[in-house]
This record gives C-alpha cells, structure tokens and sequence, in this order.
C-alpha cells in the first residue's frame, strides 16, 4: 500500500513540536508498511491544500494530512467529506499518538483493505548484523505479515506488521510471528510495550530492587544521565552523575588511578573499571555505569580505532566490563554508547537478582 503525507502550515519547519510529531508520523507510517511516496508541506492556504490533497490521491492509496488542529477547514471538510481513502492527523506527537491507530483503522476499513496489526519488540543494542541473521528467514516470506529492523535513539526494534480482513483475521497472522521472535531473542528483549523506553524499564528495576545508581561519563558527556533524568521519578534512584572527560576530571573526581592512564589509556577496560568502582566509592550509591571512548572522528588507535567505546557496570563489589565497537558517526556512536550502557545496566541488574534470589 502507499501513502503520501501532507503537512498543512510553513511552521513546521520552525516549531520543534510539530517536527517531532512529524517525525512521529513517518515512523508509524513505515511500522506499519507503508510504501510513502511523497512528502509535502503546504501553507494554510485552502487552495493550495486542496490541490496537495487531490494529486496525493491521484498518486496513492491512501493521504495522510497533519494540521494544527487534526481537522481540515469547514470548506476542505465539505470537498472530501467522501474520500474514505484520506486520514486528518493533529501535528502534536502525544495528540497524534492518542488518535493515530484509530483513523488508520478506520481508512483502512472504509476501503476495504482491511485492518492493521503490529507489535514492536524492542532488544535495545545490538550489532545490526547479527538480528538481521537470525531474521532472514522472517524477512525474505511473503510481505504479510512482514518484519522490519528499526533503529531509534541508538536501538533496535523489530517491527511485525500483519493485515487481515478485521482485527481477529489480523491479529491471527501476527501472533505465531511474534511468538517465535520471543524465542529466538529471548532475554535481549527488554519490552514489547511500544510506550515504554529502555530508560524507563531500567529506572523500573533499579526501583524494584531497591537500588541507586551513579554515573560517571566521558565520550557521552552527560547523555546517559539525561536519558535516566527523563523518566519520572528518576531522583528516587539516581544519586549523583559524573562528567570525567579529561583525564585529570577521572582522577579527581571518581579517583582512576594515574598508572592506569599512564599504562592502559583513559580508553581502555582497566580505566572502565576504575571509573566505575570510583563512582560508587565517591557517591555511596548500589551502583554505578561508566562510558569511556572514541566518539571521533579525530582519536582512535591502531587496537581501538574510533568506535571503541568501554563500558562498566559495579553493582554490590561485582564489576562488568564490556568492549563495544560501534559504527557512525560522533553523535551515532555517543547514542549507542548510552543504550549500550542501559542495556548493561538491565543485564547486572537481574543477574544481580538471580544470584540474590539462590536462582
């Protein structure tokens, strides 16, 4: 099926909130297998609107309108008041959001080409390669239902979209699929909750478990903090948050030893460590995440060219180090390393509880 998407006001190009909530709906749109064939903004003129509007039709299946308010104009609403093929959408991500599956749904039936399903299986990082081995069995069948590998904010996510003749037919076609893909991922999926952030489910555990966290940052320079700061009530369980970019900064502040920079490097599994049984010494939290690397694109050597990114994880005197070698460019490489990081922090976590619980 194709789409195309009109946005009706020259605002969007300024206004943060009507680009977020644009964004929001290309995402859905290509979720649930939308083809898009064009993308057009137009000003809050009726005529100019309305011809947008008439030539997407000529052009795909289905247009999807976002304005202002999630309605088009009295006049406009006269001229299409039959066009069963067209979905008006607020611009506002959390409005649209709230609306969104229920007027594709009712396009999509209103042209009998029946009802959509999907779900998102979130696996947060990864190496891109290897989910798309153990999928390519999935994606190469037939396109419905279908399966897409996203990225978001540093993430993966698998996307399984069926289309059936009502919800049930749909619904049908969908589970085996999802089913299998909780087999063959197992504990790297941390939600199928599409509302819920890796962010969220971590803040989530450490309040179950009772524990605090500190951080202490180099490459990320800040951004794994900010990600936890975002969750509601993150002050319950994040103590203190550490920016050691120089080498002097993880000295004085989370005390990583001078021979350790000397010998191995700031980039490096032993600084890792350091930074990290230094953050929970420093602060008195249960745990600590520490982030060292090169972001680039100056840096790197010849053993850890730019990419290579350390991350530890010290939860009750246990300490993980883990090596990452991510692809991208500056601002790529700093978002995985935070998702990297909290997916870490996941697995320390309940492996925390396992050895606790005798399991």
């Amino acid at each position: 099926m194709t789409a195309e998407l009109i946005f009706i006001g020259m605002d969007l190009l300024e206004d943060e909130v009507a680009k977020r909530g644009s964004a929001f709906l290309i995402e859905k749109c290509r979720n649930l297998n939308f083809s898009l064939n064009g993308l057009e903004i137009v000003k809050e003129d009726r005529k100019q609107a309305e011809a947008a509007i008439r030539a997407g039709l000529e052009r795909s299946d289905f247009v999807f309108v976002c304005t202002k308010t999630g309605e088009l104009d009295k006049e406009l609403q006269k001229i299409f008041a039959k066009e069963t093929a067209l979905a008006v959408f607020p611009r506002k991500e959390q409005e649209l959001s709230h609306v969104f599956e229920n007027r594709i749904s009712r396009c999509l039936q209103a042209q009998k080409a029946g009802t959509l399903q999907y779900e998102v299986i979130k696996l947060g990082a990864g190496r891109e390669e290897e989910v798309l081995e153990k999928v390519k069995d999935l994606t190469g069948k037939a396109e419905n239902p279908s399966v897409k590998l996203l990225k978001r904010e540093g993430e993966l996510q698998l996307c399984v979209t069926a289309l059936g003749e009502n919800k049930k037919a749909a619904e049908k076609l969908l589970k085996p699929v999802v089913r299998e893909l909780k087999v063959r991922f197992g504990a790297d999926i941390y939600t199928t909750d599409e509302e819920k952030s890796l962010e969220a489910v971590v803040v989530e555990l450490l309040k179950n478990q009772d524990l605090t966290l500190t951080t202490v940052e180099s490459c990320t320079g800040g951004a794994l903090a900010a990600r936890i700061i975002n969750v509601p009530g993150a002050s319950e369980v994040l103590k203190r948050g550490f920016v050691t970019y120089s080498n002097k900064a993880k000295r004085k502040a989370v005390m990583v030893k001078k021979h350790t920079l000397k010998t191995y490097g700031a980039v490096s599994e032993p600084c890792a460590k350091e930074m990290a049984k230094g953050g929970i010494f420093v602060s008195g939290a249960d745990a600590a995440l520490s982030v060292t690397g090169f972001a680039g694109p100056e840096g790197g050597t010849k053993e850890y060219p730019v990419g290579t990114v350390f991350i530890g994880c010290t939860i009750k005197g246990k300490t993980t180090v883990k090596e990452c070698h991510l692809k991208g460019d500056r601002s790529s490489v700093r978002e995985q390393a935070v998702a990297q990081a909290l997916m870490l922090l996941r697995a320390c976590i309940l492996k925390n509880f396992e050895q606790k619980s005798g399991k």
